[in-house]
């Protein structure tokens, strides 16, 4: 099962593609696919196409229609010489053309990962999180994937991130986008094994190598010996705190669930205190409904701000 999802205010598609079944058997992790003909991927993809032709508000906003006929002809012809990865990753990059967020095809749960998470600073990628097996990561900024330079690797992992969305959407989706092995196996980055050799660099400049493979391990080990603020209470839709200077309230704003609720105690925490500040960080935030966002948070806080 596959969401390609529409603008706001328009429902959402709801696809059933062969290509995506996951009726599949799921081994370490993986879902594998079942055996399509050549015919089925074919007819998946024309099907993709014609859903978003048919369901998205305004599907050329970003592409041409002429361009992105092209595209679908294109990945139509590889299918007989593709892998099944190799495929389900050139539907994904036909729903990342359209361009903006809410039009995707939601496979990354299907592919192997590489024991490390990642984070952008600025041009920096960075290891923020590893396995035991890829301890000697943390905190190392990657230099090179497998001989590649991050920026060039990052150029081709863009193909799969819709460009219509801010920067940091972009540095977002494509840090979560190296440790999927699949995405990188298609663009030549990794062997389809999936081992891969990485040039880290220390602070000081000097550089190291470390090979990797993919792990299925779930114990993470946190590269910052004090928790940053933003990554802090990760399972929390909707965190808040007073800083320590007592006038500064923090915000992170994770989800849109329960937001009426989650808003309403922060608007009564704001009231019992003197505050000057409020910082409500949204890099985590993944989308919602923006007209609960009004209603519930900024409108409040506008009348809060014109009220003391």
């Amino acid at each position: 099962m596959s969401h390609v999802r529409r603008r706001r205010r328009h429902a959402s598609a709801c696809l059933t593609l062969a290509a995506l079944c996951w009726a599949g058997v799921a081994t370490g992790g993986q879902h594998r696919l079942p055996r399509l003909t050549t015919e089925q991927w074919q007819g998946d993809i024309r099907f993709l196409a014609a859903q978003i032709a048919e369901h998205h508000r305004d599907p050329y906003h970003a592409i041409s229609k002429a361009e992105f006929d092209q595209r679908v002809g294109t990945l139509t012809r590889r299918v007989p010489d593709a892998d099944e990865e190799e495929i389900v990753v050139g539907l994904q990059s036909l729903a990342a053309a359209i361009g903006d967020g809410h039009t995707y095809l939601a496979a990354s749960e299907r592919y192997r990962r590489y024991p490390l998470q990642l984070f952008w600073y600025g041009t920096e990628l960075r290891v923020v999180g590893a396995t035991a097996a890829a301890r000697a990561a943390l905190g190392k900024r990657i230099v090179a994937w497998n001989g590649l330079p991050v920026v060039e690797v990052d150029e081709r992992l863009q193909a799969l991130v819709p460009q219509g969305e801010s920067a940091w959407y972009r540095r977002d989706a494509s840090a979560d986008l190296f440790t999927q092995v699949e995405p990188l196996a298609a663009f030549g980055i990794v062997p389809r094994s999936g081992e891969a050799t990485l040039t880290l660099a220390h602070d000081d400049g000097t550089h190291f190598h470390l090979t990797i493979a993919p792990d299925s391990g779930q114990t993470w080990i946190d590269a910052a010996e004090r928790m940053p603020l933003h990554r802090s209470h990760a399972d929390d839709p909707f965190w808040f705190t007073s800083l320590p200077d007592g006038k500064t309230v923090y915000v992170n704003f994770r989800s849109f669930h329960q937001l009426e609720r989650n808003a309403a105690r922060l608007l009564a925490f704001i009231r019992s205190r003197h505050v000057d500040k409020l910082v409500i960080d949204l890099r985590h935030n993944g989308g919602g409904n923006y007209t609960e966002g009004r209603k519930h948070l900024l409108y409040p806080l506008q009348f809060m701000a014109v009220n003391p």
